[in-house]
């Protein structure tokens, strides 16, 4: 009866851990399938956590971007106004706000290119991508998502970035869809 209960424990948790591997594995890819289309990506690792805003408190330490955690609070927004330019605020998402981020950005450049049928053909390209990783996305509940000043001060502006946050395995994947033009 040992036996059994040992193997049967062994192979539960070899699943488990396969079962982590694949959502991370997925995560990972659909964050490169985004990275694809952003003018910058970063992959952090900080500890698993099924609170997203003790990850994403972790990674704001860890960066240097704020000192303590009475400052990261002072710059927490709860209300979805962590998208503002020019701020140091971090604060939740939902995907629907991080994929509305991601593809007003997609047809902003469409609108400020030169509407080339190249320009259409990689605004065609780029929004397949994100469809992909959004189905990816949605399927996985253990994914989160947040916002935070992570492209660096440029030209004297900070801009907001998504964070695609992996509770499970402790992996923030930061998209910036904007770039400096310094």
């Amino acid at each position: 009866m040992k036996n059994l209960i040992l193997i049967a424990s062994l192979v539960f948790s070899f699943t488990a851990n396969a079962k982590s591997k694949s959502i991370e594995e997925r995560i990972n890819y659909a964050a490169t399938l985004l990275a694809e289309v952003a003018e910058g990506s970063q992959t952090y690792t900080v500890a698993p956590n099924k609170d997203p805003k003790a990850m994403i408190l972790e990674l704001a330490l860890q960066t240097g971007y704020v000192e303590s955690v009475e400052e990261f609070e002072e710059h927490w927004a709860e209300d979805g106004s962590a998208w503002e330019t020019d701020g140091m605020t971090w604060g939740p998402e939902t995907w629907a706000g991080g994929l509305g981020y991601i593809r007003d950005n997609l047809e902003l450049r469409l609108e400020e290119g030169e509407q080339t049928q190249e320009d259409k053909i990689k605004f065609a390209d780029h929004t397949l991508k994100v469809n992909r990783a959004e189905t990816i996305l949605r399927s996985i509940k253990s994914v989160k998502f947040g916002v935070a000043p992570m492209g660096a001060v440029q030209c004297g502006v900070t801009f907001s970035s998504l964070l695609i946050i992996d509770t499970e395995n402790g992996k923030i994947h930061q998209i910036d869809m904007e770039g400096s033009g310094c």
